[in-house]
């Protein structure tokens, strides 16, 4: 929100060059929000046969563009090459209905969170 167009085009242009490796089409959409401060968020929203995960990274002053692109599209590629079954913010959420089910749970996930461990 409220950054030069170009901005935009440094983080869509590094996501599209990060995520060709991957053989799987790509949708990329821009979107720039209305806002009364400013900010970059790059969000990617991958779609499985029975899962949708997202991972995103959020710009910060004198944080580049690339970068910004770069951490969101690593979380995702650490994900992919993972046997995880879900993404680590998912699992964040996973701990409390399983620690309230009856019986054992187990999940797998590709990250270990701090949100996770505490």
């Amino acid at each position: 929100s409220n950054h030069p167009e170009h901005i935009i085009n440094r983080h869509y242009n590094q996501v599209e060059k990060r995520l060709a490796r991957f053989d799987s089409p790509v949708n990329i959409e821009r979107v720039k929000g209305e806002s009364i401060g400013q900010g970059t968020l790059v969000f990617l929203k991958a779609d499985f046969e029975n899962l949708q995960a997202g991972f995103s990274s959020i710009g910060a002053r004198g944080k580049r563009a690339e970068r910004v692109a770069d951490e969101a599209c690593q979380v995702l590629a650490d994900y992919l090459k993972s046997d995880a079954a879900s993404e680590p913010h998912l699992a964040d959420q996973l701990v409390l209905p399983m620690a309230l089910a009856k019986g054992e749970s187990r999940f797998t996930t590709s990250q270990i969170t701090r949100h996770l461990t505490t």
